[in-house]
């Protein structure tokens, strides 16, 4: 089904205000990347480029290479597009049982696999997406009738009162939201579930066992940064290589107790990054990858000269990946693996922050959740240690993390650097097999192999370093404060 949107690439500007007092009179402001609708037959949709229109105006993020949030919702709103198009329908011809209609036949839209294209959650999305859009199309054709809460509105929603609870703000805020009877409820029993290791263990085999030795390399790292980093597709596919030298710079330079790599982070009205700490092992992989394939891709395809520096690219074009590439990918491996569970590349993420909030249990000995808690709500650095590893701006997000973390840590006694350790033992055990299968395959020589288990040993051996050398200062500390209790 061919897509209803492009996204604008040129360095494009529009006015916003007109001004006596400054030279050229406009002020303007870019509008890169904003996506531009048009109707299944070709022609521009108005009253979608509008609301566009109005999404840029409120300054929605468009940093991402797709077009960010405004890209978002035009997909949401094309499926009412293309909806309404199929029947002959003007926007303004919608009422309460033609919408219901809409919302049931995108619920229950299935694939080839007889299977639910979408969950409920997703269709929540689309739908107050559709509203919205929705009140954009009554303001522009002046009518009053359309959508709104009264009996004589067409389409009858319901104005909901939505708390937010702020980080550093007392009383929360206040926003309101619409929504329709027919939209579902929403699914809450499968939010931030993590990946299952039977899932995640598939996944890998079916990458490992790709016959193409550029696109294996590639998807292991791609799936590797999701695991290590716990970082969003999109930020993955923002990733440059850039910041994987730096990041190798700083390892090699060993004046650091950790080794952090950069990444940009989503969901943030201006740029922001965050230094994320991952093991040495996986930097070396990304080094691997970048100058034994990338550099060959690059060089095949678009030339040093015109390189862009992201890490990952298209085999066949070298052009930068784009986010929904990844769940592309991941589709396939899921069905070839025969996983019939929920399995997509975000649930990787929640496993990284599970994990990621187990060793910082163990590390401070925290006894419950409560005590996690207040020292969530009292330690600011506690929360800039969170905030750099996850990307979220409010703690509070975490707090599904946080009882899955504690859920998992029952009754188990785990010293800090053993749990530190065990991402860089993961990436060592999954590069073995690797190696394994290419050497019986007769895919790499014996010396090739032998050169990669020199180098992967010794990205091994910094992470082991690393881990010692943290643990002796958390010693350390220890014996310092019973020295000062025996002391009082």
């Amino acid at each position: 089904m061919a897509q209803l949107y492009n996204c604008i690439q040129s360095e494009f500007e529009m006015w916003t205000a007109y001004s006596p007092e400054r030279k050229n009179n406009l002020h303007t402001k870019k509008a890169k990347k904003l996506p531009f609708i048009k109707y299944p037959d070709g022609v521009p949709c108005t009253e979608a480029n509008v609301y566009m229109l109005g999404l840029w105006s409120r300054s929605l993020s468009q940093r991402t290479e797709d077009g960010g949030t405004p890209k978002t919702y035009a997909s949401h709103i094309s499926h009412l597009i293309r909806y309404c198009y199929s029947r002959g329908w003007a926007f303004t011809a919608l009422n309460d049982d033609r919408f219901g209609d809409f919302i049931h036949f995108i619920h229950h839209e299935t694939n080839k696999f007889g299977k639910r294209v979408r969950g409920i959650n997703q269709v929540r999305m689309i739908g107050q997406t559709c509203i919205d859009f929705l009140r954009t199309v009554a303001d522009f054709h002046g009518d009053e009738t359309l959508i709104g809460d009264q009996d004589f509105h067409a389409i009858k929603v319901e104005k909901k009162e939505v708390k937010t609870f702020v980080e550093g703000m007392k009383e929360p805020r206040i926003t309101f939201q619409y929504t329709h009877g027919s939209i579902p409820k929403g699914d809450s029993a499968n939010k931030r579930l993590p990946i299952a290791d039977s899932a995640a263990a598939a996944i890998k085999k079916q990458i490992d066992e790709h016959k193409n030795p550029y696109v294996k390399s590639r998807d292991t790292m791609i799936y590797q940064s999701l695991e290590q980093t716990g970082a969003r597709r999109t930020e993955v596919m923002l990733l440059h290589v850039d910041d994987v030298r730096e990041a190798l710079r700083k390892a090699k330079s060993g004046k650091s107790d950790t080794v952090n790599l950069q990444f940009t982070t989503l969901k943030r009205k201006e740029e922001h990054t965050r230094q994320v700490p991952v093991p040495v092992t996986f930097l070396h992989n990304l080094k691997e990858y970048i100058t034994k394939v990338r550099r060959k891709i690059i060089k095949g395809t678009i030339g040093k000269e015109n390189d862009h520096g992201f890490v990952f690219i298209d085999i066949r074009r070298g052009t930068p990946l784009k986010p929904d590439t990844i769940s592309t990918y991941f589709n396939k491996y899921k069905h070839a693996a025969g996983i019939t569970d929920e399995c997509f590349a975000h649930l990787i993420r929640h496993a990284y922050l599970t994990e990621r909030l187990k060793q910082i249990i163990l590390e401070h000995k925290f006894k419950n959740k409560d005590e996690f808690n207040r020292a969530l709500l009292n330690t600011e650095q506690f929360k800039m240690q969170l905030q750099q590893w996850s990307g979220h701006t409010r703690p509070y997000s975490l707090n599904t993390y946080i009882n899955l973390a504690f859920s998992d840590l029952a009754g188990v006694r785990q010293t800090y650097n053993a749990v530190s350790l065990k991402s860089a033992v993961g990436l060592v055990k999954d590069e073995l097999e690797t190696m394994k299968a290419d050497l019986k395959n007769s895919r790499v020589t014996a010396t090739e192999i032998i050169e990669k288990m020199r180098s992967l040993i010794d990205a091994f051996e910094m992470d082991i370093n690393l881990a010692i050398k943290i643990d002796k200062e958390n010693n350390a500390n220890e014996e310092s404060e019973e020295e000062q209790v025996a002391h009082a």
